[in-house]
């Protein structure tokens, strides 16, 4: 993976709801969050417009035009407190990353929540 010309999009006090966890054929742990803050489209706005490009993301809207991120276990700062229908507000940094494969390379983003704590 090539981070050298990493580019991050900070996001911070986001509130979201923890939906759920699984895990892949990989064995690695993912943590699926829903976004419920009112401001979405202003705490987003640098990650939105990039979904039209060719990039993969750790964050997608529904068909019932909701949100959701998509969080490697290794990647959540404080993971035991989370509890599935709870509402926390986050600080989530979209990393990008670019994998170089032949004949073609990989693109796209992966989160890191740096903050994590239960809304009031």
């Amino acid at each position: 993976m090539d981070n050298d010309n990493s580019h991050k999009i900070y996001t911070n006090d986001l509130l979201v709801e923890f939906i759920s966890n699984k895990q892949n054929q990989y064995n690695n742990e993912y943590y699926y969050f829903k976004v419920i803050d009112k401001d979405v489209d202003f705490k987003l706005k640098y990650i939105i417009p990039l979904f039209n490009k060719n990039l993969l993301f750790p964050i997608w809207k529904t068909p019932e035009q909701e949100y959701i991120i998509k969080v490697k276990e290794k990647h959540i700062n404080n993971l035991n407190i989370l509890k599935r229908k709870e509402i926390y507000s986050i600080d989530v940094v979209f990393n990008s990353f670019i994998i170089n494969n032949q004949p073609k390379s990989i693109q796209g983003y992966f989160s890191k929540i740096n903050k994590i704590s239960l809304a009031i």
